[in-house]
């Protein structure tokens, strides 16, 4: 028996050694489509990868609403919280105006939502954006709602929380 259970681990950590992780984004009850992608194949050979999906209706280089949905394998180390600040301090470096709502840091947590309006950002839209960032064993996955509808209403933000929570990643071997 314990032949078969070292043989049987041995096994396991091998298979995870070869596992990859694929966000399976969640919407709201509207259509939406893949409008942006880089290599689909790049969570399975280790690297950063990125979707953004539009409204039916709408494309890349005209949106309202935009979800995104950005996977960094291998990078779990990272800290919602970290991020979060990092990237408050990039977006102020862009934008003139930069509305920021967020609760405390809680220590070793690992999955935080946080929400922001930014305008006077130069060449970039102003926009309203739910973000949610979370680490698993394998990696650091952060999604983001965004909508040009300036400020975002009190309905809507808890709508696309709620969305965004409902997001999984699922293991693929």
């Amino acid at each position: 028996m314990l032949k078969y259970s070292i043989l049987l681990s041995s096994f396991l950590i091998a298979s995870n050694a070869n596992a990859y992780e694929v966000v399976k984004p969640e919407f709201d009850d509207r259509k939406w489509v893949l409008g942006f992608t880089l290599d689909a194949e790049a969570a399975k050979n280790g690297k950063i990868g990125a979707e953004q999906y539009v409204l039916e209706t709408e494309t890349m280089q005209n949106w309202s609403e935009l979800v995104t949905v950005n996977s960094m394998p291998g990078l779990n180390i990272l800290q919602p919280y970290n991020f979060e600040q990092s990237s408050k301090k990039e977006i102020g470096k862009i934008c003139k105006k930069i509305e920021w709502f967020s609760t405390p840091e809680v220590t070793g947590q690992k999955d935080r939502t946080w929400s922001y309006n930014m305008s006077e950002c130069g060449n970039l839209p102003s926009q309203s954006e739910i973000v949610r960032a979370f680490s698993t064993d394998a990696g650091f996955y952060v999604l983001h709602y965004s909508t040009r509808n300036l400020p975002i209403s009190p309905e809507n933000k808890e709508k696309w929380t709620q969305v965004l929570q409902k997001t999984t990643v699922e293991k693929i071997y």
